[in-house]
């Protein structure tokens, strides 16, 4: 998973074998209990995590084991930060239509931390994205 930030209620997890033939899958959300699995058959290395509909922290568990009832399991832990609502982004600096310098520089704040921005500049000349 390239991300533990998502922004979708369903999440694509691809599975990546070391070794074993998995027979079984499970998946547990927010639940630690691995004895609440309830497995389904292995359908390849790419399956569906459903998560809640709240924004926060979601710990995922999947669990793989072989065909027999009684095989082993081995389980992998990752946690997610579902974020469905989009940062507020407020520009404070320059004013809007009153910069007319070479170089501008743009000031303002979000309600949420911001890993980059970007952003467009168009004038009578064209627009220059990125």
């Amino acid at each position: 998973m390239a991300s533990p930030y998502i922004n979708t209620l369903t999440v694509p997890v691809q599975i990546n074998l070391l070794a074993g033939v998995p027979g079984y899958y499970a998946v547990l959300v927010n639940d630690i209990n691995q004895a609440d699995a309830n497995w389904q058959a292995y359908p390849g290395t790419n399956i569906t995590v459903n998560l809640g509909s709240t924004d926060g922290v979601y710990t995922v568990l999947v669990g793989l084991r072989g065909l027999p009832p009684n095989a082993t399991a081995t389980w992998q832990t990752v946690q997610l930060t579902l974020n469905t609502v989009a940062p507020t982004v407020v520009i404070t600096n320059p004013a809007a239509g009153v910069v007319s310098q070479p170089m501008i520089q743009v000031q303002g704040f979000a309600n949420k931390a911001l890993s980059h921005v970007t952003f467009d500049v168009s004038n009578a000349t064209g627009i220059f994205t990125n």
